[in-house]
């Protein structure tokens, strides 16, 4: 449903460039690396107007579950996204967190597109650990062929 909603944010609203998108990735920066508990931040800009921008992260060893790296995500991105217009979808995946965003000013002359990946040390440790517990939801899949 996630690309559905970036598809008609797309179609209505002019994707960020030049110095807007130098912002945004400057306040992305900010936001995952210093303002939350995420480690070794990589941001990089792509020629994809439905994934402008695609962040990478690790979680720290403190966190222990797969919600923790989720909660923490949610926080960042909640300092990084415009007020006007923001949507996410997290999935889990067995090797990967992934997050799937647009946001956007309500002028639609401000959108952001891109990813967030995240890891953590001990991620396999993690999902077994899900899997045991909330077995009745199923197992989480394998990261998607990109």
């Amino acid at each position: 449903m996630i690309d559905e909603v970036i598809a008609s944010v797309l179609a209505k609203a002019r994707p960020s460039s030049g110095g807007d998108l130098d912002g945004f990735v400057i306040d992305a920066d900010y936001a995952f690396e210093n303002e939350s508990t995420f480690e070794e931040v990589e941001i990089a800009r792509t020629t994809q107007p439905e994934c402008m921008i695609e962040i990478t992260a690790r979680a720290p060893e403190r966190m222990t579950m797969l919600q923790h790296i989720s909660h923490a995500l949610r926080e960042a991105w909640q300092s990084l996204a415009y007020s006007d217009f923001q949507a996410t979808s997290i999935l889990w995946y067995r090797q990967a967190m992934i997050m799937k965003f647009v946001t956007s000013n309500i002028e639609g002359t401000l959108c952001v597109t891109g990813r967030v990946i995240i890891t953590a040390p001990r991620y396999s440790e993690m999902v077994l650990a899900f899997e045991r517990d909330f077995g009745f939801a199923g197992p989480l899949h394998d990261l998607p062929e990109v």
